[in-house]
């Protein structure tokens, strides 16, 4: 509305020339906020866009790893209280070279090669979770099956104990991979199971972005979760000698979940 029309409407209002002229400059006023404000808002808008836009593009891959595991968790959990007994499977299908050169192998033998991260990374063409506390090589190859010559389900792991190695602090790291070429059956399968006196939980990894299942008994802590289609499992044996339980269970899960929070790509 022009000036002049803001005076022809005061005009015809039957109020005191000093509440006119007050309404009219508070009017104006108004006006002119709103002109000074527009531009603003329109380049502060701008400016959020495009900063989005390049954080977006700097971050992609953690961007779209913090989605893939928020929208795909594959573990799946089965628990029987009455019998104190819990499955755990994971039915996440890994992408992976199916014609990596792996040989096959139905059960762990101590004459499986052993590889590097680096090794077993190039190999398969997906990463895996590690640790600087785990260290990068000696990787064991546990179980590998392949359907036609493709590969349908592997499983590695690392550890801290063997070749005479007897620590007072074991762990096991492993994960297992489930590809489209493996059985219908196999995804309907438990891949963990617990039973007995146990207590289970579950414990948040902040750097993965990832909720992983805990299973505690006293001086053993195993941890199960899915991480970009690869099924980990975590088992630390806890052999010190305590004051008390109390204790013995508070520094097993200390060293439990310490080793998850370091894990990275």
């Amino acid at each position: 509305m022009k000036k002049e029309n803001y005076k022809n409407v005061i005009s015809k209002i039957k109020l005191p020339e000093e509440r006119k002229e007050e309404i009219y400059n508070s009017v104006i006023n108004k006006q002119k906020k709103r002109q000074y404000f527009k531009p603003v808002f329109i380049t502060a808008t701008i400016a959020f866009v495009i900063l989005i836009g390049t954080l977006g593009t700097v971050y992609a891959e953690e961007i779209k790893t913090v989605f893939t595991n928020i929208m795909n968790s594959t573990i799946v959990k089965k628990e029987n209280k009455e019998k104190r007994k819990v499955e755990f499977y994971s039915n996440g299908i890994s992408e992976v070279n199916y014609d990596a050169n792996i040989p096959e192998t139905k059960q762990y033998d101590p004459k499986n090669p052993n590889y590097t991260y680096e090794e077993l990374e190039t190999e398969l063409g997906i990463p895996f979770l590690k640790s600087d506390y785990l260290g990068l090589e000696d990787i064991h190859l546990t179980y590998v099956e392949k359907k036609k010559e493709k590969l349908a389900e592997a499983e590695f792991s690392i550890a801290n104990y063997g070749h005479g190695e007897n620590p007072k602090v074991r762990w096991q790291f492993s994960f297992a991979i489930l590809t489209k070429y493996a059985e219908q059956k196999r995804l309907e399968e438990s891949r963990f199971r617990a039973q007995g006196n146990f207590e289970q939980v579950e414990y948040y990894i902040q750097s993965l972005y990832t909720t992983a299942y805990i299973v505690k008994k006293d001086n053993t802590f195993t941890a199960i979760f899915d991480y970009c289609d690869v099924r980990y499992t975590l088992v630390v044996l806890n052999k010190q000698i305590y004051e008390s339980l109390e204790e013995e269970r508070r520094e097993t899960w200390k060293y439990g979940t310490q080793l998850l929070d370091s894990l990275y790509f």
